[in-house]
């Protein structure tokens, strides 16, 4: 008996269990999460624990983070992330889609996101910070058709992310709409990369499309662009088009 309990204190129980809680309505994701973060925190057990919850809301957040303090408190193998749904998108476009080929020696780009919602007001916050290189010319035009809205709410959220530190501009416009057009064959006519992110599928194709095809008649050039497609069917239908994420 004597042995067997030194080789279990040699071999320590290692065992892992993650647990992710996600669900149309963040706020039953939200309450399951409560409930069995609660019974586990009681428990006494030597099992590490991570506890995934997929939520964007400013409550959540603060929930989170007092769990993790409980946690730490209690000196829990408990570790809790926060999941971001439209911040994984981001990144993930950014990855798969970089802004400029390092290898072409171009250091001057423009990004336009058209829709600056959720999704791409994430996007463009990344943008902004993986795109402060030494030596580096990064200008984002930002476009929604709540641009008011849009721009107090993106710098109320990011406030270093503004007018005076860097180079952006808002623009106030439908991305189906003849003003978009106007700003496709105008002010947007060195735009180098468009990301799509209206929250709609059939507009955020509809308006790839369309910036692909006038850029090309205005400007005899097509810039790279990424929408934001949730059905999969659609997006891989259109797939050679345009990239799809």
């Amino acid at each position: 008996k004597k042995v067997s309990r030194h080789i279990r204190n040699l071999t320590p129980f290692k065992k892992e269990i993650s647990l992710f809680f996600i669900d149309t309505d963040e706020d039953v994701a939200l309450n399951k999460m409560i409930d069995f973060t609660e019974k586990q925190l009681e428990k006494k057990t030597r099992m590490k624990t991570w506890v995934y919850l997929f939520s964007v809301s400013s409550e959540a957040e603060f929930i989170v983070d007092n769990y993790k303090n409980k946690a730490k408190d209690k000196s829990k193998k408990f570790i809790l992330r926060l999941v971001d749904n439209a911040q994984l998108i981001s990144y993930q476009i950014l990855e798969e889609f970089p802004l400029y080929d390092k290898d072409n020696g171009d250091k001057n780009f423009i990004v336009t996101v058209l829709g600056v919602g959720n999704i791409g007001s994430h996007i463009a916050k990344d943008v902004l910070w993986c795109g402060s290189l030494p030596g580096v010319s990064l200008k984002v035009n930002f476009v929604d058709v709540n641009i008011k809205r849009v721009k107090d709410e993106f710098l109320y959220k990011y406030p270093e992310l503004n007018e005076s530190n860097y180079d952006i501009e808002f623009f106030s416009a439908h991305a189906l709409g003849g003003e978009f057009d106007s700003l496709l064959k105008d002010k947007f006519s060195s735009s180098d990369y468009f990301v799509v992110a209206t929250g709609n599928d059939k507009t955020n194709i509809l308006a790839a499309h369309n910036i692909r095809s006038k850029c090309f008649r205005y400007h005899k050039k097509f810039p790279h662009i990424t929408a934001v497609i949730r059905d999969d069917s659609k997006a891989h239908a259109v797939k050679n088009v345009f990239d799809m994420l």
